[in-house]
């Protein structure tokens, strides 16, 4: 079987397919030349920069920039070495692709275009939106491409979705890395200030378990911070039996976030069997959108406080029991308001009255204060004792003698000291 001899017009056209055919095979395997060459390395701006390098290597162009977000921020790099956080996209054929979602190109005038084997070919600027899916991930903008094809264009999306793709990952990636980073450190500083404190700090979560717990702990019961995670009642059992109810009553408080915040003392039993005593606050912990994290507890040992007060008790009630037993008479009196502060049982009996007739509980007005006063007559500063001394028994008129209900006016000497 014989074909006809095709005519020149068919032979030019089949000729135009196969060129077309050859070019669209260099593109592709330019593309794929382009795939390949990404080399995703360590670093998100790393591999930006290595893939704007690739592109001006295969492609050309005078400059090739690119804007993506990260998080919040914009960055834009070039590969002239620029690189910087930036307010917006300025550029207007960038912010056109990004705002279209599409393609946009801008030819150069021949001027502006390069001399190759004697010819002036034409020169693009390109702009591509980068866009993983339905997410703007960024947008690439080649200037000034000299090609002999601008059809190139037509193949490029794809290397873009590809690029486009691994940006969205990598941003990803920073982004949960910068997250992770700034948790890590936020625990290192929480963990510094919590775990070198000195009282023992806990925190518990709503269901009773123990979320954080100060290695203080150890110091103050003679437990490590394991023993109380490991055995959730642990924390009941060192309660002192006579501060058991109390401090149940209270933990049930972890359950309810509206619960006030708290302060109290109770007692614990140590390890060795030693009684500490400790001041407890705690209050209630949520997140900024108001979800209930539980309850953050600040134990203080105040043993040596408690102690202190126990011997300060035990001072002034022998003090107490010398002045109210002592032969002499012993009182002290406010000099401002002319009242009885305390005064002894040789008091009562030298001055004639009880003591409740005496002290504050006693209007001023309805208190007994007539008391022949005989002062040593002799000696410096006789006038200025007997006018102190009547001043604290509000009697206006030193030498004014009257007599005492019961048996009369003594003779006294007093000794009066301020305090």
């Amino acid at each position: 079987m014989t074909y006809p001899e095709p005519n020149g017009s068919q032979i030019e056209h089949l000729k135009a397919r196969n060129r077309r055919l050859a070019e669209d095979k260099s593109y592709l395997q330019l593309v794929i030349h382009l795939i390949e060459a990404l080399n995703p390395l360590p670093g998100i701006e790393h591999m930006v920069s290595a893939i704007l390098s690739s592109i001006a290597n295969t492609i050309g162009g005078t400059n090739i920039r690119i804007w993506y977000w990260l998080g919040d921020e914009i960055r834009y790099l070039d590969v002239l070495g620029e690189n910087r956080s930036v307010a917006a996209i300025d550029d207007l054929l960038s912010s056109q692709a990004i705002e279209t979602g599409q393609f946009v190109e801008q030819s150069v005038e021949a001027a502006g275009g390069l001399l190759v084997d004697g010819v002036i070919h034409g020169a693009w600027t390109w702009a591509f939106p980068l866009r993983a899916g339905r997410e703007a991930v960024g947008v690439i903008k080649l200037e000034n491409v000299h090609l002999s094809g601008a059809r190139l264009r037509e193949y490029l999306p794809i290397f873009f979705s590809h690029v486009a793709l691994i940006l969205s990952n990598e941003v990803r990636n920073a982004l949960q890395l910068r997250a992770e980073n700034a948790l890590r450190e936020a625990e290192e500083k929480y963990r510094t200030f919590a775990d070198f404190t000195h009282d023992w700090e806990v925190w518990v979560a709503p269901d009773g378990s123990i979320r954080y717990m100060s290695p203080s702990c150890q110091r103050v019961t003679g437990y490590g911070v394991a023993a109380f995670v490991e055995d959730p009642r642990l924390m009941q059992r060192i309660i002192h039996p006579e501060d058991q109810d109390r401090v149940a009553a209270h933990f049930e408080c972890v359950h309810s976030p509206s619960q006030p915040s708290d302060n109290f003392e109770f007692r614990v039993i140590t390890k060795t069997g030693e009684i500490r005593w400790i001041e407890h606050f705690c209050h209630a912990v949520a997140r900024e959108d108001g979800t209930y994290l539980g309850r953050r507890a600040s134990n203080h040992d105040i043993t040596k406080r408690k102690q202190s007060e126990e011997e300060n008790l035990a001072t002034n009630r022998l003090l107490d029991s010398i002045i109210e037993n002592i032969p002499n008479m012993i009182f002290i009196k406010d000099a401002r308001e002319l009242r009885f502060v305390l005064i002894n049982k040789a008091g009562e009996e030298l001055l004639g009255f009880r003591r409740e007739q005496l002290l504050p509980s006693v209007a001023l007005e309805e208190r007994p204060l007539h008391i022949r006063l005989h002062l040593p007559k002799q000696g410096k500063g006789h006038r200025e004792t007997q006018e102190v001394f009547a001043e604290l028994l509000a009697d206006k008129d030193p030498g004014r003698e009257v007599g005492q209900p019961n048996n009369g006016a003594r003779p006294v000497a007093f000794c009066l000291n301020y305090v």
